[in-house]
């Protein structure tokens, strides 16, 4: 075959390779993504709305301890560190795939020593030896001409699998904010109880005192005596459980910032008031939830990928072509090793077709498909899975708001009840259980107050993990 030949082979073979087979992904699309928010019993209008959310969530709590821990652990949490490096990993291995698209050229070379047998029939003498070294060196290259886009649909299948674990990483990213939030918050009302729990102390120290004095003048019983030193101690009894809480939510929050437990101690031990809760939040609207959450966004390049794999395996059916060539030196001995009469060179086309696998190609395209069909019920579920959290989300931080304002009226009352009942137990008009009573009821509110406030601040954490906010303003 002659040069001419050879180089038109390769140039209609290059020609051919816009060829792929298999199925074209389609993202599919779910009609129940394009609809509004579910009311669920709350007026929504009062506290949400569906301008763009907030990236940056975090900062409209107006907490720039809390601003300064999110940046923190975005730098140096090891659970987005490692994300990062896996995603690194990934990129290496597609680098890797696209390289089967080009020819491989290898360097090679050699000498072998060999002796002629004598019966061979090659004669011998003083340009032919009967013992040998052979030398060798030169290029060889293989190409496997893509025409029927087989590598072309695995090199696609392993960019949308990067895309996924790309968008896996974006999803390890919005945990741990949500992580470094709920903490944080959990950690300033466990403060806040603490303090409403001292608060009550110093309270009911006085309640003491005062029947104390009473005793001591013959107005009041041992009973009564004994009865409000008890509650002063059940109250105190509450604190170590509520230290050791706080401790436990800062040594979370220092190996959140990529820390020792112990690191935080000294800045986040100090009382400071709860995050503030923002009248209005913005959710966005639903239909652009299922573009911006990373797991579903990850479950749609998932799926993107498998459907990629069905068209590797069907172009396997197909004729593998090949380009090989090589170009070098061979020579006996070394003195005219690099010399125009040691050049040697051949090139030529090749073919291989599986003929016959027993079914092995067919089994491969069914498994591809069904794992396809498998990864379309995935991105469906995923895709439910996501409104729900969202709706749940939603419901919860409506309904928390409506608790937290009853539970402020709720507290507002016991407290006035406290300064009535103490009016009346020192004027002799009622007795200490019912002050006691008024006091342990205040100081329940108070505490049911603060966790619900608390609880408020977690569920718009939810809220907005479940919107999917914030990786992106935070990934590089």
């Amino acid at each position: 075959m002659s040069i001419k030949s050879i180089l038109t082979i390769g140039i209609c073979a290059c020609l051919l390779t816009g060829c792929t087979l298999g199925p074209n992904y389609n993202a599919p699309f779910f009609a129940f993504g394009e609809k509004t928010w579910a009311d669920g019993g709350t007026d929504q209008a009062s506290y949400i709305s569906n301008a763009k959310i907030e990236q940056n969530w975090w900062q409209n709590l107006n907490d720039p301890t809390l601003n300064a821990l999110v940046d923190e652990a975005v730098n140096a949490n090891l659970d987005i560190k490692i994300a990062k490096k896996n995603l690194e990993r990934a990129d290496a291995l597609l680098s890797q795939s696209r390289s089967g698209l080009f020819p491989r050229v290898d360097a090679q070379g050699g000498m072998t020593r060999r002796k002629l047998s004598e019966n061979s029939g090659i004669p011998t003498g003083p340009q032919n030896p009967r013992i040998q070294d052979f030398y060798d060196a030169g290029l060889v290259s293989n190409w496997e001409i893509d025409i029927f886009g087989g590598t072309r649909r695995e090199i696609a299948a392993s960019y949308a699998r990067f895309e996924s674990l790309e968008e896996r990483t974006r999803d390890t990213l919005l945990i741990v904010l949500s992580e470094v939030a709920r903490n944080y918050i959990e950690l300033r009302g466990a403060q806040q109880r603490s303090l409403v729990i001292e608060n009550n102390i110093a309270l009911q120290d006085k309640t003491v005192a005062l029947v104390k004095r009473r005793f001591d003048v013959g107005d009041a019983s041992d009973f009564d005596y004994s009865r409000a030193l008890a509650q002063l101690q059940a109250t105190k009894a509450r604190l170590p459980n509520i230290s050791g809480q706080i401790d436990t939510l800062i040594y979370r929050l220092s190996v959140l910032t990529g820390q020792p437990p112990e690191a935080l101690l000294a800045d986040l031990s100090p009382v400071q008031d709860m995050p503030v809760n923002p009248d209005i939040v913005k959710v966005g609207l639903r239909s652009e939830l299922l573009q911006r959450r990373p797991d579903v966004r990850a479950a749609e390049r998932n799926l993107a990928a498998e459907i990629n794999d069905i068209g590797a395996r069907v172009a396997d059916l197909f004729p593998k072509f090949t380009l090989t060539g090589s170009v070098g030196f061979e020579s006996i001995g070394t003195s005219d090793f690099i010399s125009s009469s040691s050049e040697t060179w051949r090139i030529g086309p090749g073919i291989s077709w599986p003929i016959f696998s027993a079914g092995l190609i067919r089994a491969q395209i069914d498994a591809e498909e069904a794992e396809a069909d498998a990864a379309i019920f995935e991105y469906e579920k995923t895709v439910l899975l996501a409104l729900e959290d969202a709706e749940t989300a939603l419901v919860q931080y409506g309904r928390e708001l409506e608790a937290r304002a009853q539970l402020q009226s709720v507290v507002n009352t016991r407290a006035k009840n406290i300064r009535l009942a103490k009016k009346r137990y020192e004027s002799g008009l009622d007795s200490l259980i019912n002050l006691t009573d008024t006091e342990r009821e205040a100081l329940n509110s108070e505490e049911e107050l603060i966790a619900s406030e608390t609880a408020l601040l977690l569920k718009l954490t939810r809220l907005y993990k479940s919107l999917g906010g914030g990786w992106n303003e935070n990934e590089s």
